[in-house]
């Protein structure tokens, strides 16, 4: 019976066999990394945002205690 083109041979050697072994820990790996990334991103765009509501939070405190100080004087 012959084998389909595309379909994975049995490996001829223990160094095949490690080496099998080896790729799929590292395929495994670059899918929890492409993940991590992808996470990474999403956590900098919250940041970004987080950031963005802080500063004009701080800027409408300033203006509220300049208010304040400039209503305390006269």
């Amino acid at each position: 019976m012959k084998e389909a083109a595309n379909a994975p041979a049995e490996p001829r050697s223990m160094r095949e066999a490690l080496a099998v072994v080896a790729l799929e820990e590292i395929d495994g790996l670059i899918i929890k990394l492409e993940a991590v990334a992808g996470k990474v991103t999403a956590s900098d765009e919250q940041f970004a945002a987080t950031m963005q509501a802080l500063d004009e939070a701080a800027e409408r405190f300033r203006a509220a205690v300049s208010s304040f100080t400039e209503t305390g004087k006269a």
